[in-house]
């Protein structure tokens, strides 16, 4: 069966999990889970949630929070922002494929210890977004397009078949890449100026990439 959360407007709290339960044992979600956050400044926490099919959130406008950790779904994780400053952590969870789109303004994004069988695709647009990525493996495709402003993408302890990074207009742009592995990469820092790429320090010591494009990148260590 289905599960639909409408949390409408105003600030709203929003936790499930299963870990009180003692067994270790995830909170089974049979079908689709969605998550209708609306307006206000709401904090969504899913932990130790199994979403057999496609886990849907709407954080709507206002400053919010939203983390899955612990947890799995099926298919798809679909996350989108509205206007305003929001947050969104993955953490030590199994994916099959995933879209985060956050929309305007700042926003700051996170994915720690995650797996996915599938492609995975971050959008942050205007505002001055961070994207972090650690100690995560993706079977498929990473791709990050961060739009307009400058943005911050930190890619640590990653595996990729291909990964794609465009930091998008705006001046003042920064990707740091460390021990980064895929068969083949596109790091691309758009149009404006002051972009750096940083490879933390030594390329071949610390990266293993089939094939490589960099562009866009004015200023390179």
């Amino acid at each position: 069966m289905d599960i639909v959360v409408n949390l409408n407007g105003g600030r709203d709290l929003l936790k499930m999990n299963n870990a009180g339960a003692g067994d270790g044992s995830p909170l089974r979600v049979e079908r689709d889970l969605t998550i209708q956050a609306g307006d206000g400044d709401d904090e969504i926490s899913l932990n130790m949630v199994a979403v057999i099919d496609d886990l849907f959130t709407d954080l709507g406008s206002g400053h919010d929070q939203f983390k899955l950790q612990s947890s799995s779904v099926g298919d798809l994780l679909d996350v989108r922002g509205g206007a305003g400053k929001d947050r969104v952590e993955v953490a030590s969870s199994s994916l099959l494929r995933a879209l985060f789109d956050l929309g305007a303004d700042p926003d700051e994004i996170r994915l720690s210890e995650v797996t996915a069988a599938s492609d995975v695709e971050i959008q942050t647009a205007g505002g001055r977004d961070q994207v972090t990525v650690v100690f995560n493996g993706f079977e498929k495709k990473l791709s990050i397009d961060t739009g307009a402003d400058a943005d911050e993408v930190a890619l640590a302890v990653v595996v990729a078949d291909s990964l794609s990074d465009q930091l998008g207009d705006g001046d003042g742009d920064y990707l740091y890449l460390m021990r980064t592995e895929a068969r083949e990469a596109v790091l691309d820092g758009g149009a404006g100026s002051g972009d750096v790429l940083d490879l933390a320090p030594y390329f071949s010591l610390h990266h293993n990439f089939g094939t490589v494009s960099i562009a866009g990148f004015e200023i390179e260590t």
